[in-house]
C-alpha cells in the first residue's frame, strides 16, 4: 500500500509512481482509472504515452486532497497489453485539522 502520508484539510499530499517497461517491445497502456470508497480524495495525472516503448518509462503523481480529517483509502488500476489484469497499487491518506 503507498501511504500519502498525512495532509491539512484543503492542503494535497502527492506520491509519484514509475511504470516501466523493461522489454524490448513496446506495449499500450490502455487507462489509469481511480476507484474505492475513497477514490473522490485522490486524483492522477501521468506521461504515459499510448504506446510505451521497450525499455523506456512514465511517470505517474496522484495527489490526496482531504476535504475532512478522516482516513481514505482507494485504488489506482493501470491497464496495459503487456499483462491480463490491469496493475494496481493500494492508496491511503489522512486528512488532519491544520
Amino acid at each position: 500500500m503507498a501511504t500519502l502520508s498525512r495532509a491539512a484539510v484543503a492542503a494535497t499530499s502527492t506520491l509519484t509512481a514509475t511504470l516501466s517497461n523493461r522489454g524490448s517491445a513496446p506495449f499500450a497502456v490502455a487507462g489509469l482509472s481511480l476507484s474505492g470508497s475513497g477514490a473522490g480524495a485522490f486524483s492522477q495525472s501521468n506521461d504515459c504515452p499510448a504506446q510505451l516503448p521497450g525499455n523506456s518509462s512514465c511517470t505517474i503523481s496522484v495527489t490526496f486532497a482531504p476535504s475532512s480529517a478522516v482516513s481514505r483509502t482507494a485504488r489506482l488500476a493501470v491497464a496495459t497489453s503487456a499483462t491480463a489484469d490491469p496493475l494496481s497499487l493500494s492508496l491511503s491518506g489522512t486528512g488532519v485539522t491544520p
